[in-house]
């Protein structure tokens, strides 16, 4: 996800909280913050952590994309084996005279 993207999640998940309240429960310094709210840099894993637990979101949530956020999608299995290849060979590929 581009750093901006990142840095638009941070920011409306602070909401009316001051970087300053951020920043202090987070351990970090209020320019580091604004660095990863502006989408200057991206924060290291340790603070990834924190910043979901803080903000009560996974990290997956805050720093991937919305769509591989989502389920994946169940396979449809297949009903009508009859349409299945019969294999005439062996566990190792090996054909085998029938």
């Amino acid at each position: 996800m581009p750093k901006s993207e990142i840095g638009s999640r941070l920011r409306e998940l602070r909401g009316n909280r001051s970087r300053e309240e951020v920043a202090a429960a987070l351990g970090l310094s209020v320019s580091a913050l604004q660095m990863y709210e502006n989408g200057y840099r991206i924060p290291r894993d340790e603070f990834k952590i924190r910043l979901s637990r803080y903000y009560g979101v996974s990290v997956q949530e805050l720093f991937f994309p919305l769509e591989m956020n989502q389920p994946l999608a169940q396979p449809h299995a297949r009903k009508d084996l009859s349409l299945a290849p019969e294999w005439d060979g062996d566990a190792n590929g090996n054909v085998v005279d029938g």
